[in-house]
């Protein structure tokens, strides 16, 4: 008789628990596949760093720069500002 009684029973389908956690989890993931895909289908951009440095080491030139210039006077007195780049030199 146990041997019926072992026959007959069967075991019920557990719906899947669905909580917080296993929808933030599901979230990051396709997260995740989705900006896989798209790293390996866009195109790399390559970074080069540029170094401002002279073309030739050695050579030396001679050359007058011709211009016209103006001296203006103002009626007030004030302080002059020089600007220059990041990095560059400026002259003494």
């Amino acid at each position: 008789m146990d041997n019926k009684r072992g026959q007959n029973v069967r075991k019920l389908k557990q719906p899947i628990r669905i909580n917080a956690g296993l929808i933030v989890f599901a979230f990051i993931f396709v997260y995740i596949f989705v900006y896989v895909i798209i790293y390996f289908t866009k195109e790399h951009v390559a970074i080069y760093e540029v170094v401002e440095k002279s073309i030739s080491e050695n050579n030396s030139f001679s050359a007058i720069a011709i211009r016209e210039e103006e001296v203006v006077n103002t009626s007030e007195a004030g302080y002059i500002t020089f600007y220059k780049n990041n990095g560059a030199k400026v002259a003494v």
